[in-house]
């Protein structure tokens, strides 16, 4: 009896004995796991966090240099545009006054060029009439010279009209500037960031 149970005692203890010794060998590892994807060309998206300051891209400072009443302004700051957009109006009476001005100032001196011109041709003929007249004995000399004259006049009447001209020309391209900077657009898309306006009648509130 004694002997059995000694027996089993061993048989016990090196189960566990070979249980143990199992246990501390050392485990092979895990197999990797590998993922295939046909190749492909993609965008990659990084992202990037970093201290700064904004700034725009481009800045735009609409501005008019017409003296007139304001009488409307559409937007206000932090508004978004689109180029072309109406921003405001200024009262463009005075402005459209000027122009209507120089437009007959320019009409009137190109017709008076115009005279210059037919009178010009008809100085030549006459010149043309008396030199003929006067290589036959018939227009003296002193007539001769009285048509050179006129001829010159006229020529130098012409190109100080056309001066004139040029001048009132000028004067009406800057009227029709200032009739269009009386209305203010957005040149280009973008948002408001600051208006300064001051406004010119006296009822209204001063910004």
């Amino acid at each position: 009896m004694t002997t059995g149970r000694w027996i089993f005692a061993a048989i016990i203890l090196i189960l566990v004995g070979l249980a143990t010794a199992q246990g501390l060998k050392p485990k092979p590892p895990p197999a990797t796991e590998v993922t295939t994807a046909a190749v492909k060309r993609q965008d990659v998206v990084r992202t990037v966090t970093a201290a700064g300051h904004l700034q725009a891209r481009e800045t735009v400072k609409v501005s008019s240099n017409v003296t007139g009443e304001l009488l409307s302004l559409s937007v206000k700051e932090g508004d978004q545009v689109k180029k072309g957009q109406v921003l405001g109006q200024i009262d463009k009476r005075l402005a459209e006054s000027q122009v209507a001005q120089f437009r007959g100032a320019v009409a009137s001196s190109v017709a008076q060029t115009l005279q210059f011109e037919e009178s010009i041709a008809q100085d030549k003929r006459d010149l043309e009439r008396i030199q003929k007249l006067n290589a036959e004995g018939l227009a003296t000399q002193s007539e001769l010279e009285k048509a050179q004259s006129l001829l010159r006049l006229d020529e130098s009447r012409k190109a100080a009209q056309r001066q004139i001209v040029a001048q009132n020309q000028g004067q009406l391209e800057t009227a029709l500037y200032n009739l269009s900077r009386a209305t203010l657009t957005a040149p280009i898309d973008g948002t408001i960031l600051e208006i300064n306006h001051k406004w010119v009648n006296a009822s209204a509130a001063p910004s």
